[in-house]
């Protein structure tokens, strides 16, 4: 849950952003002219630029954060149990693991 709504939220916010914009233009009476919407345009890609220069490194760092693994000794001397440092019921390199690793 923490991984997915951490690492998506930005592409949430620039959805609506986006949304924002062009019901803007939609619904503008006055027809705009190239210049304006130009600027328009510029000033949407730059709130979203910073809106990802901001988001990105916290992103990473929950993602990167989520796929560290651990050893801990399984107790027989021989095997070390490797799983995930932030959910210990998933096995590194298992089904669960490579699952989320596309992600």
């Amino acid at each position: 849950g923490k991984l997915v709504v951490g690492t998506l939220y930005p592409f949430a916010f620039a959805f609506i952003i986006f949304g924002c914009y062009y019901l803007k233009l939609l619904f503008t009476r006055k027809r705009l002219t190239e210049g304006e919407v130009v600027q328009q345009r510029s000033t949407v890609n730059y709130i979203l630029l910073l809106l990802f220069y901001v988001t990105l490194p916290g992103s990473s760092s929950i993602t990167f954060r989520y796929f560290a693994c651990g050893k801990y000794d399984r107790g027989d001397g021989k095997n070390m149990l490797k799983v995930l440092n932030a959910d210990t019921s998933v096995r590194c390199h298992g089904r669960m693991y490579n699952a989320f690793r596309i992600y």
